[in-house]
């Protein structure tokens, strides 16, 4: 998290995550100029991959 805040120190990044218990932590400081974006629980058509899997199976 600190090299992505520093590499982009000037611009507000923001990560998006599902919500997924392997993506949340007890003790994490993120850096003041990164935003996280926590998918609502069950929402496949906002997860990127998801839908390149789809046009795969297309």
């Amino acid at each position: 998290m600190d090299h992505l805040a520093q590499r982009y120190s000037h611009t507000l990044p923001i990560v998006q995550l599902d919500n997924a218990h392997s993506h949340r932590a007890k003790k994490l400081e993120l850096p003041e100029n990164i935003v996280w974006l926590f998918q609502p629980s069950y929402s496949p058509e906002l997860n990127p991959i998801k839908r390149l899997w789809q046009h795969m199976k297309d």
